[in-house]
């Protein structure tokens, strides 16, 4: 284990199981950002120092596009989920908001479309990206995702999502938007509006996670739920770069068709 991974697995061992009296919400949000920030992916893995360092050919940039792409097409539902499981109408009514700028309906392209465009400026068409298939590892993380967000309860889409990712990304993409100017010019400009978007709007969107998670994580049953979010979520990340990276170093792990409807069933 590195120093760096024991750091983390201290971290997530701050929480106190046994504890029957709940936490101060700022105190709880401390113990996160300080998981979080020497556990999220995009900052901390391997493949992402590698990609942040100019380390990844043509050909490895494209690959880890195609096995994101099926992360990132999932963002509308992600946040369709926080709705559903919202029980209050002001409360809604702000997480409408996000839902609308991932699903383009508030004047902007929806964010699939704009990950769509940095895979076509990376030389890459639709087409090639679906007919490549997905990394197990990367069908486990979608399906991960898509069951907290799906079938949990708000608290634990807060703490996976907005207290994860969009916290991090206004940390982590404008360093990946100053790699890409540095180590892969070859990369048109207008094709990273993916990642100037999520560096300014998630600012927004983590606040919105904040506020609500102030108000819905007051029990300590909740609490542990949070927790329980929290590890799933940096698990299910991290193990998603792990084979991305493995299959970078041997090309031997296996990729396996993916279907339209993923990470839906489809209906019978």
């Amino acid at each position: 284990m590195t120093v760096k991974s024991k750091v983390w697995s201290e971290s997530l061992k701050s929480f106190d199981w046994a504890r029957e009296k709940p936490y101060d919400p700022e105190e709880l949000l401390d113990m996160f950002y300080k998981a979080i920030d020497v556990g999220f992916y995009g900052t901390n893995h391997p493949l992402a120092l590698k990609l942040l360092a100019g380390e990844l050919s043509k050909e490895q940039l494209q690959f880890m596009g195609i096995q994101e792409y099926w992360y990132f097409r999932c963002t509308v539902w992600w946040n369709a989920g926080k709705v559903l499981h919202c029980p209050y109408l002001e409360d809604q009514q702000e997480l409408l908001g996000p839902l609308a700028e991932e699903a383009g309906v508030d004047g902007g392209a929806a964010h699939e479309k704009q990950f769509i465009k940095y895979l076509e400026g990376i030389g890459l068409d639709l087409e090639t990206v679906k007919a490549t298939g997905a990394l197990p590892e990367t069908i486990s993380c979608v399906d991960e995702f898509f069951n907290i967000n799906s079938h949990g309860r708000l608290i634990e889409s807060l703490a996976a999502n907005n207290l994860v990712a969009e916290t991090m990304r206004p940390k982590q993409y404008p360093k990946l938007i100053e790699a890409f100017k540095k180590y892969y010019p070859w990369v048109p400009e207008e094709s990273l509006e993916f990642f100037h978007t999520h560096s300014e709007a998630d600012v927004d969107h983590a606040e919105l996670g904040v506020k609500l998670f102030k108000k819905y994580a007051r029990s300590i049953e909740a609490q542990r739920v949070a927790w329980t979010a929290l590890i799933r979520s940096l698990s299910a990340r991290w193990t998603f770069y792990d084979g991305i990276m493995k299959y970078m170093d041997d090309k031997n792990p296996p990729l396996l068709p993916v279907w339209d409807r993923f990470p839906f069933t489809y209906e019978y």
